[in-house]
């Protein structure tokens, strides 16, 4: 295990790390934790699995649909039983039920974000020209960039020569 303060490699046994010691036991039991939850979950369906299930789903209610419809309709006239009309309607509510979960649960599950494997980027610094940024008033010059430019405006005076002794006549 790597120390998160630090990174120095510390075997998963040690409490302390050995280079800073910052206490690794809350630290391998999130680890411990978090390889145990992503592990329960199983890779992630792809959109062809999930429609594909959902499509059988949806199949097999409006099966259980035509078939408590059925049951409701022609059952009183094939058998002479008083509660074959409330069996079809019965099966045909399940079949509704099934339905209107299916579609449900397909709508969620494409609309729901699924995670996408883990890719290491380099830390990099982010960008920092921004569009915004251009709509800003350029920043105010400090002191010294105000004197040095008031310097640098004015024209430099040549010191007076000295003379070297002989004047010319």
């Amino acid at each position: 295990m790597h120390c998160p303060n630090c990174a120095t490699l510390n075997p998963e046994e040690h409490k302390y790390c050995r280079s800073c010691g910052m206490q690794l036991k809350l630290v391998s039991a999130i680890v411990a934790h978090h390889r145990g939850r992503s592990g329960a979950e199983g890779p992630a369906k792809s959109e062809q699995e999930i429609t594909f299930a959902s499509v059988k789903v949806i199949t097999a209610s409006f099966v259980t649909l035509a078939l408590g419809l059925l049951i409701a309709l022609a059952g009183p006239k094939l058998v002479s039983q008083e509660f074959v009309p409330t069996v079809g309607g019965l099966i045909f509510l399940a079949g509704m039920i099934v339905f209107l979960f299916a579609c449900f649960r397909l709508a969620w599950l494409k609309a729901r974000p699924r995670p996408s494997p883990f890719v290491h980027q380099a830390i990099t610094q982010p960008d920092l020209q921004t569009p915004e940024s251009a709509l800003l008033a350029p920043p105010i010059s400090s002191v010294t960039e105000s004197t040095t430019r008031l310097m640098d405006e004015v024209p430099a005076v040549l010191p007076p020569q000295q003379s070297s002794g002989h004047q010319a006549g």
